[in-house]
């Protein structure tokens, strides 16, 4: 049976995984036992939730009465129970929508990553962090041009980045997802060799900036590695002012946050 109502369709292994479907019906900024924990790196910030909002709506806002360069708000898993292990793909998605105070200078991420959260992007519109286990899918802050959705995949310092020709508009609400597959591989298949990982904006892939042939082609990197993985991943949706800051709020609103990993062989279970 599916274990969530809105089974993501690239995650076909839902049957047999584990994880999380959070609505954000209730949140506590002041918690670090439950299923998340908010970071904000100035002491005025704030990270609120937004009441009496149906179907629950959680904001992260990185500024308190004065905005100002490279304020930031998080909230990331407590506990870290994901892993790069061989055949076990995980999915991640997060329903958001974010604000546009200063032309273009908002760094926005979702996705999963290791290690501390409040480096999940760097300041200065810097782009995501360069050394993490995970992906995401970030919008970088820039004085010029039109903003675009781009990705990174990264074990430790060895990275993929790509700049898609998809539009990071703050109209609506867009559903940002992405999928990592462990392939397995190797001597008796019993090592993963090839890591992949696609990225989706509302259901559709994320698409290259460059045309080949007759089109664009979806991002989708490859990268060697060996399983498991021992960082564990942890779920994350930040927002980071940009290094120019002349009014306003940069604030990020998350409708939804889901993630699944297929569960490994339990070679104790008594079944």
């Amino acid at each position: 049976m599916a274990k969530t109502p809105n089974v993501p369709i690239h995650a076909p292994f839902l049957v047999n995984a584990y994880g999380f479907f959070d609505d954000f019906t209730e949140f506590s900024s002041a918690s670090t036992t439950g299923r998340w924990t908010s970071t904000s790196t100035g002491g005025t910030n704030a990270i609120q939730t937004t009441g009496f909002v149906a179907g629950g709506i959680l904001g992260l806002v990185p500024s308190g009465g004065t905005p100002a360069a490279n304020d930031a708000a998080y909230i990331s898993g407590t506990n870290g129970v994901f892993q790069l292990v061989a055949d076990c793909p995980i999915f991640f998605e997060a329903l958001i929508q974010y604000s546009e105070a200063n032309t273009n200078n908002a760094n926005v991420c979702a996705g999963l990553i290791s290690g501390t959260v409040t480096s999940a992007l760097q300041s200065g519109s810097g782009g995501p962090s360069s050394n993490f286990y995970g992906a995401m899918i970030y919008k970088q802050g820039h004085s010029s041009g039109s903003p675009v959705w781009s990705t990174v995949s990264s074990l430790g310092t060895t990275q993929t980045l790509n700049t898609s020709k998809n539009t990071a508009g703050v109209a609506s609400f867009v559903k940002l997802g992405l999928l990592i597959e462990p392939v397995v591989g190797g001597t008796a298949q019993s090592t993963a060799q090839t890591l992949t990982v696609s990225y989706f904006l509302n259901d559709q892939p994320l698409l290259q900036n460059v045309s080949a042939g007759s089109g664009y082609y979806p991002i989708k990197d490859t990268v060697s590695f060996t399983s498991p993985v021992t960082t564990y991943l942890y779920p994350v949706v930040g927002v980071k002012n940009g290094a120019t800051v002349t009014g306003g709020m940069e604030n990020v609103y998350i409708d939804y946050v889901q993630v699944w990993q297929k569960r490994a062989p339990n070679t104790n279970s008594p079944d």
